[in-house]
């Protein structure tokens, strides 16, 4: 048969199978399920992505090393590469990313050589590291190059379609140290079909050979794109005009060409991924850009369930820019390529405070044709590879730190400014200052509040009782506590402690019967409205408990105000006002203004004064206390003043509590049985309490002391089975130095309880009485069906 016979041959039948090919994909993306499952992306009951390696939780410290570079420009052999890998385990890396082109691992047609892959599999599993394979094949920047392709794949131009631009040329350009990059059709067959067989093809060996489950990750492709000189302002950003294309373009309804190529290219790359997911060594698979937009995103989201996530090589240095590149939402979960910079530590807080799984740092080995690396050829360190190296220690003490979901259960601290103090929320306050360029993190499970410094350290003060120990310590690969040391723990005896806190420590501080549970925020129950609101967002987003946030119109007159209703009445004495940027943008000036329902007799019961906020950039806050109010059905915000740097202001959340100070107070009791201590009587817990000996005498007394002046004009007591064991009659006593001169501000009366099992509670409410350091109950009468009393907990609000 003639060559040009065979050629014509192919196109035909390759016009055929593209147009079925494309019909029957469009119709069918779906993930496929393998029989082995090594790694997925994996999703908390909070909502939070993280991955998942054998079962377990893992947070790729990543770092990519470029062998085929160092091979073929380095003058290095496949033996001295191994040092390397040692070289990433001692600056705290614990997974490697090395490019595999495909020209290595299938030199001729189906003979495959598995030298370079048996040597990034069994260094980094000697180093106790995981391995993220690079698959470098027909899309490296948009293109097969022609160092990276096998030659059976670059010198058959009749079999393996080539894109073809709009003048009938080939889309072809030469990458340098890469080779001759040709683009390749998307419609072929036969150079999809090559494609899948050679990712089956390692599959199958990682399946037989990597047995301890080094391998935990695919990037397919490298920088996937529709033409690279299109992204580098010359090219044409077009569908291929190749016979195959031009069919199944013409079969597809699609009237623009650049975006059916961004259509076609999310399904070519879907249905590689789709091999590695239903092989019996499935791992996770991503993808990364350096040139994308928002249809080609459309498109994977919608047509490429095979691919996990992907994301931006963003090589840059700014905290913003990594910022934006995260958006879960849209599975932007990573930073797959970053250069080593000196604030790194700053980009990996960043990253995984907006919900990244994955950060990988570009690259290993410092060589002239990159201009980046952790060392340089002789193994010597860079200069900025120590503040990485300490880092990368600190985030592994911490193996679950990914699953951890920002505002809710934890909060990270990377104000670049080399002094400052932010305050955050994991459920209850907790502020971070430095005045060394600290970074920090705090997170919290049921028992136990963590604390990591990273950089120069700082202090953490927060809002919380003071815990039962502290150590120093990190977590195993199983998650198992490691102590090292204890910790001193500071009570400000307002409410808060502090804990300072270096670089390379991790603090557990550790509570007996489960951390107390933080004021419910009141806000997120309420509707929210504003008579100033630019329109980028609604009202709602200033009380949905995340960082949207309203902006109002520009140059706003005043007052202006943000208002919050509620259908019941509600009972609080805490407000707090967040925003970011808050030098250029944030309200300077402002009362809190409360109405019994909610729209008239507004009455203002606390006032901000003059606010000089200190940081510009992310979220401060500033928290307003006042004596308790109840049953009102709205609170409003009256702005007076604001920073107004870009003409208009922003607030990012309101919250709104009912802060029970009991929580901070030291107790005593002169009748215990000594089954239950004492501290369960304010421990935030109903569950727990305590119970008075058998056949008390008249009167007994809970005392509460704080040990500094407080303002309280409330008084909550609860009880469990309180018509057999609560106390019938009490009165709430005083007292400025908590230990003399005890003054009665109210008193229950007779209390018939109306219940016989669930917490029931009472609440005494009385005029503030201000510099108190003490509060007790005396109790005059109790109900003594089991011969004690008992009391689950006293809240005290001011």
């Amino acid at each position: 048969m003639s060559h040009s016979l065979q050629k014509n041959i192919k196109v035909r039948v390759g016009i055929v199978l593209a147009i079925v090919l494309f019909l029957s994909l469009i119709n069918t993306a779906s993930v496929t399920n393998a029989a082995t499952v090594i790694s997925k992306v994996s999703i908390t009951d909070a909502g939070r992505s993280y991955l998942e390696v054998d079962g377990k939780p893992f947070n790729p410290i990543a770092v990519q090393l470029r062998v085929d570079r160092m091979l073929w420009y380095g003058g290095k052999t496949l033996a001295d590469t191994a040092a390397f890998y040692t070289d990433a385990k001692d600056q705290g890396f614990n997974t490697i990313s090395i490019p595999l082109p495909w020209s290595q691992m299938e030199p001729t047609q189906n003979n495959y050589d598995w030298t370079w892959l048996d040597s990034f599999i069994t260094n980094s599993k000697n180093n106790g590291l995981k391995l993220e394979i690079l698959w470098f094949g027909t899309l490296v920047a948009g293109s097969g190059c022609s160092n990276f392709l096998p030659s059976y794949i670059t010198s058959d131009t009749s079999t393996y379609t080539r894109h073809i631009n709009s003048d009938g040329s080939i889309y072809s350009y030469n990458n340098g140290y890469d080779g001759t990059c040709t683009g390749y059709s998307f419609a072929d067959a036969d150079t999809l079909n090559r494609e899948k067989v050679a990712l089956e093809a390692i599959l199958n060996h990682l399946a037989s050979f990597d047995t301890a489950h080094t391998t935990i990750g695919i990037q397919v492709n490298n920088e996937s794109m529709v033409n690279a000189l299109a992204c580098s302002g010359g090219g044409e950003w077009d569908r291929s005009y190749d016979p195959e294309t031009t069919a199944a373009y013409n079969a597809s309804g699609y009237t623009n060409g650049a975006a059916f190529a961004e259509h076609q290219l999310a399904i070519y790359q879907d249905q590689l991924a789709q091999v590695i997911k239903q092989s019996n060594y499935s791992v996770y698979t991503r993808m990364n850009y350096w040139c994308q937009n928002a249809s080609i995103i459309n498109n994977l989201l919608n047509y490429a369930p095979n691919i996990d996530f992907w994301g931006n090589d963003p090589y840059t240095a700014q905290i913003n820019n990594i910022q934006n590149s995260i958006n879960p939402s849209t599975k932007f979960l990573s930073i797959s390529e970053n250069s080593p910079y000196t604030n790194t530590p700053y980009l990996y807080l960043a990253a995984y405070d907006k919900g990244a799984v994955h950060y990988a740092i570009y690259q290993m080995a410092f060589q002239s044709i990159d201009g980046e690396g952790m060392v340089n050829l002789d193994h010597t360190w860079r200069p900025h590879a120590a503040i990485i190296a300490a880092a990368n220690h600190q985030l592994a003490k911490e193996p679950l730190l990914t699953t951890y979901k920002s505002g809710t259960d934890i909060s990270y601290f990377y104000n670049p400014n080399s002094t400052s103090s932010e305050t955050k929320s994991i459920g209850f306050d907790v502020n971070f200052s430095t005045t060394n360029s600290g970074l920090g993190v705090a997170l919290k499970t049921n028992s136990d509040i963590m604390l990591m410094g990273l950089g120069g350290g700082g202090t953490f003060r927060v809002t919380n009782r003071i815990p039962n120990s502290a150590e120093i310590g990190y977590y195993d690969a199983n998650h198992n506590w490691v102590s090292t040391g204890s910790k001193s723990v500071t009570n400000n005896t307002d409410g808060t402690f502090s804990v300072n806190i270096s670089g390379t420590e991790y603090v557990r501080l550790h509570y007996n019967n489960g951390i107390p549970a933080g004021p419910a925020n009141l806000a997120l129950t309420a509707t929210a409205s504003t008579t100033s609101n630019n329109g980028n967002g609604p009202a709602s987003n200033v009380n949905d408990g995340t960082s949207a946030g309203i902006i109002s119109i520009d140059n706003p007159g005043f007052p202006q105000y943000v208002t919050l209703n509620w259908n019941a009445g509600q009972s609080f004495n805490t407000v707090k006002l967040f925003s970011n940027y808050a030098q250029g943008q944030a309200p300077t000036n402002w009362d809190i203004q409360v109405s019994a329902d909610g729209s008239t007799n507004w009455t203002t019961v606390a006032s901000s004064g003059t606010v000089n906020w200190t940081t510009n950039g992310t979220a401060e806050a500033k928290e307003i206390s006042f004596n308790q109010v109840t049953n009102k059905k709205g609170v409003r915000i009256k702005i007076n003043s604001a920073n107004l740097t870009w003409s208009h202001y922003a607030i990012e959340e309101l919250s709104v509590y009912n802060n029970n100070i009991a929580l901070f107070a030291i107790p005593s009791t002169t009748s215990n049985d000594g089954q239950f201590p004492t501290g369960n009587v304010n421990d935030g817990d109903p569950r727990t309490g305590v119970v008075s000996m058998n056949n008390p005498s008249s009167p007994q007394y809970v005392t509460l002391n704080w040990g500094t002046a407080q303002t309280v004009s409330a008084v909550n007591l609860s009880s469990t089975y309180a018509q057999g064991q609560a106390p019938t009659n009490w009165d709430i006593q005083v007292s400025a130095n908590g230990s003399t001169n005890w003054t009665t501000v109210a008193s229950s009366g007779a209390v018939a309880w109306s219940t016989n099992g669930p917490t029931d509670s009472r609440l005494l409410s009385f005029t503030p009485v201000n510099n108190v350091q003490g509060v007790r109950v005396k109790i005059n009468s109790a109900n003594l069906t089991w011969s004690h009393y008992a009391i689950a907990e006293i809240e005290v609000f001011n």
